[in-house]
C-alpha cells in the first residue's frame, strides 16, 4: 500500500464495521476514500480481510436471511407429537419439583436434629404460598446466602440449592417462570457450575466459600400447622398444565 497507513486503514475498517454496520467492501471504500487519498478496491478487500482475521469476525454484519415461506399448519400428528412433548416436560418438571423438596426435607431434618428418626419424613413446613416458599430458597440459591442454622450442614445445603438451581433453569426453559434480568439468569448458572462441582469432587471447604453468611436467619420458615409443600405444588403444577393447554395465563415472575 503505497502512501497509506494499513493499520491505520484496519483499524478504520473495524471502527466502521462495528459502528456504522458496513456491510460491503464498496461501502468501505466510499467512506474512506477521503481519508486515505489513493485508496484502491483492492486495498479496501486486503484491510478488510484482515481486518476479520484479527477481528475472528466479530464486527462483520450478518447478510440479512432472505424471508421464509409461509409456515403451513401443522399436521395432526404434528400436533400430537407437540402436545406429548408437552406433557413430557412437564412430567420432567415436576419431577425435578419433588427432588428439590425432598432435598428441602432433609436439610430441615438436618437442623432440626430428626435425621434418623420417624419425623425426618414430615412435610416441610411452609410460610405462605409454595410459590412464595420456592421463591425464598431459590432466590437464597442464587445469591448464595447461608445463616447460622444451614452452615453445620453445608453438604445438604448444596444439594438443596443444586436441587432448586437445576429446577428454577428447567422451569425457565419451559416458561413456567421467566427471570427478568439476564444477570440473574448467568448468576445462576455461574453458582450451579460451583456448586456441582463442590459436589461431586466432595471439596466442602470450596462449596463453602459459594456462601456468604448473614448475621440474620434467611426468611421465616415455620408455621404451626405443617403443610405439605407438594400438595400444593401438585396442584400448581395441574394448573400450568391446563394454562398451557389453552393458551391462557401469564407466566410467574420471578425476581
Amino acid at each position: 500500500m503505497s502512501g497509506i497507513d494499513e493499520e491505520q486503514l484496519i483499524e478504520r475498517v473495524i471502527v466502521a464495521r462495528a459502528e456504522l454496520g458496513v456491510t460491503s467492501n464498496a461501502e468501505l471504500l466510499t467512506l474512506l476514500e477521503s481519508d486515505f487519498e489513493g485508496l484502491t478496491m483492492s486495498e479496501v478487500k486486503k484491510a478488510a480481510s484482515k481486518a476479520t482475521k484479527r477481528t475472528g469476525g466479530a464486527g462483520v454484519p450478518a447478510a440479512a436471511e432472505p424471508p421464509s415461506p409461509a409456515e403451513k399448519a401443522p399436521s395432526k400428528r404434528q400436533e400430537k407429537a407437540q402436545e406429548k412433548a408437552k406433557g413430557a416436560a412437564l412430567a420432567e418438571l415436576k419431577s425435578a419439583e419433588a427432588t428439590m423438596m425432598e432435598a428441602q426435607r432433609r436439610l430441615r431434618a438436618a437442623r432440626e436434629g430428626k435425621i434418623g428418626s420417624l419425623n425426618a419424613v414430615a412435610p416441610v413446613n411452609i410460610e405462605g404460598t409454595a410459590e412464595q416458599f420456592i421463591q425464598r430458597i431459590t432466590q437464597a440459591a442464587i445469591a448464595g446466602i447461608i445463616d447460622a442454622d444451614d452452615e453445620p450442614f453445608i453438604k445438604l445445603r448444596i444439594e438443596a440449592d443444586i436441587a432448586a438451581l437445576e429446577w428454577v433453569k428447567m422451569a425457565q426453559e419451559n416458561g413456567a417462570i421467566s427471570l427478568k434480568e439476564n444477570v440473574i439468569a448467568l448468576g445462576m448458572e455461574v453458582q450451579l457450575a460451583r456448586l456441582i462441582k463442590a459436589r461431586d469432587t466432595k471439596d466442602m471447604v470450596a462449596g463453602r466459600e459459594c456462601y456468604k453468611l448473614v448475621e440474620k436467619p434467611l426468611p421465616a420458615r415455620d408455621v404451626s400447622t405443617p403443610v405439605d409443600a407438594n400438595v400444593e405444588l401438585d396442584a400448581r403444577m395441574k394448573a400450568h398444565s391446563a394454562m398451557q393447554q389453552t393458551g391462557s395465563g401469564e407466566m410467574e415472575q420471578m425476581d
